[in-house]
This record gives structure tokens, sequence and C-alpha cells, in this order.
């Protein structure tokens, strides 16, 4: 096995893992979303989920950095307050979770949690209810919980998100604040929990290239030939991967 030099990872595994990155990229420019759900169960098969989780951190920073002017000017933080307060709350204890369960058994959460947001997304169910503040707070409970322990909490904000009837640019603005506040508390948090190592940070630089310009790709490819198909497909993919993982697993 030829050593990369880093994270103990031989030459096949390191491919394995930047094939994963780089079809989420593709899949969080095409679709909005995806690449935690892909990248972050595909490098659980060759790292801990804590490592795989920090890595989607560092390699997501440069898109927050990129799309919060855009969220900042067309934002409502009233709105979202309440939503955020929920996530401060939570993530730190989902990602006290993910550092002190059993590896083994946190593979097996992350790959059921894809499981049951891919069924949530594919099925485009949306929130019927009125979105209180009730709503709104729970809704960063959870999300928070689950982005913290599992580094995929968008689709449950998003789901709400787009139930309140905002205008498009409103409500774009809303889940761009939302997920990029989530994003740097995570990071923060697992930062602060001392999982944030050398090789780490390297492999994570060495990798976030290839991310953007996948994500720039999907971008461009959905502006040109964007379908429907497209994400049932990559719906699919998704719920194939967390099924791999929990097969190896079992």
């Amino acid at each position: 096995m030829i050593e990369t030099g880093f994270l103990d990872l031989g030459l096949g595994e390191v491919l394995f893992g930047l094939s994963g990155i780089m079809v989420g990229g593709f899949l969080r420019g095409f679709l909005g979303f995806g690449a935690a759900l892909l990248i972050v169960p595909v490098l659980s098969i060759i790292l801990t989920p804590v490592q795989a989780i920090v890595i989607l951190m560092i390699i997501e920073l440069p898109n927050v950095v990129y799309l919060m002017p855009s969220g900042l000017r067309e934002f409502d933080f009233k709105s979202i307050s309440v939503m955020i307060l929920g996530m401060l709350i939570a993530v730190p204890v989902g990602a006290y979770a993910l550092v002190s369960f059993d590896p083994k058994m946190m593979k097996l959460v992350i790959s059921v949690i894809v499981l049951a947001l891919v069924a949530l997304l594919a099925s485009g169910w949306k929130f019927k209810g009125q979105v209180s503040t009730r709503v709104m707070l729970a809704t960063g409970i959870v999300g928070g919980l689950i982005h913290g322990s599992a580094g995929m909490g968008g689709p449950p904000f998003v789901t709400v998100l787009l139930s309140r009837g905002d205008d498009a640019q409103r409500t774009r603005a809303n889940i761009l604040m939302t997920l990029n506040c989530m994003s740097v508390m995570s990071a923060a948090t697992l930062f602060a929990y001392g999982t944030f190592t050398v090789s780490l940070i390297i492999a994570s630089c060495l990798s976030a290239p290839f991310y953007i310009a996948f994500t720039a790709i999907g971008s461009r490819y959905f502006r040109q030939a964007g379908n429907e198909y497209f994400r049932k497909a990559a719906l699919i993919i998704l719920a194939l991967i967390a099924l791999m993982v929990i097969y190896s697993n079992a």
C-alpha cells in the first residue's frame, strides 16, 4: 500500500475520499444541497466520523465566506433569530455526542440520518401548519443536534424556511444565513473539542480546491442542463451510499 504521509491512508483510499468530495461539490452546486449527505458517509468509510465531519466543515468555509455578503443584504434577522438560538443550544450537544460515542455506532447513526433526510427531500413534504416561534425554535434544536452530531442539519431548516411563504429573495437569504451560522457554530464547537489536527487541516486545504471547482461545475451544469431526473438520481445515489456504510459496519 502506498502511504500518503498523513491520516495513515493509502493512495486508493485518498482517491476514493477525494472522489466523494468532488461529487459532493457537484451536488452542492447543482442541487444547492447534498454535499454533506454524500461526503460524510463516504469519508466515514475510510476515516472516523469526527475526521469526516471536520474535513467537511473546513472545505465548506470558503463557501460560507463567499455567500455571506448576499445573505446579509436580504435576510430577516427577526424571523430566524429564534432558530439560530435553537442551534446555539443544540449544536454543542450534538458535537459532544459525535466526539464521545463509539465511531462505529456513529457511522450507523449518520447513515440512518442520511436515509431519513433523503426520504424527506424525495417526498417533497412541506410544513403545512403555522410556522410559529415554537416551530422555529424546535427546528433550530433538531437541526442543530443533527448537524452537530452528523454534519447534515440543513434539510430540516430548509424545509421549514421554504414553508414560511416569504418571497424568493428573502427565503434564499434566510436559508443562506441560517446554514452559514450553523456551519460556523459547528466548526467552532469541533475546534473547541480539540478535533482539528494538523493532518486534517492539511487534508482539507488540499481537498478544498477540488470541492470548490466541482461546486462551480455543478452550478454551471444546472444553468445549462438542469433537470428533475438528475435530482432523483442524486437522491438514489445518496441512499445507496448510506446503505453501503450500514452494510460495511454490520
